[in-house]
């Protein structure tokens, strides 16, 4: 469940980027830099229903998202990596996430 009280803040955090999906089904932003246990929020502006998947999956459902046409989600990456997400509908279509390694022992 998404709660928002300020455009692009979500539960509390805001989001490091945000990602823009448009009508061909392009990312725009196509590559993010994100340190680990941050967010992005990606908003679909395609004005068509859109299923997103990452590889590797978030987990939790957040790698394999349903997106309405104006609605946004907010990714959250706890682990470090490099992830490729591309919506089923535009396939050819892709953005890659680089997950930088926190230097928070906690995290």
């Amino acid at each position: 469940m998404n709660v928002s009280s300020k455009p692009s803040y979500t539960c509390g955090e805001k989001p490091v980027a945000t990602v823009n999906v448009a009508s061909t089904g392009a990312f725009s932003l196509q590559n993010v830099a994100v340190p680990q246990g941050q967010s992005i929020l990606v908003a679909n502006n395609s004005g068509q229903s859109l299923e997103v998947v990452s590889k590797p999956s978030l987990g939790m459902g957040m790698g394999d998202q349903l997106y309405h046409p104006g609605e946004q989600q907010t990714l959250l990456f706890p682990d470090a990596g490099t992830y490729v997400f591309a919506s089923k509908q535009h396939p050819d279509q892709k953005m890659t996430v680089v997950v930088n390694k926190s230097s928070n022992p906690d995290q």
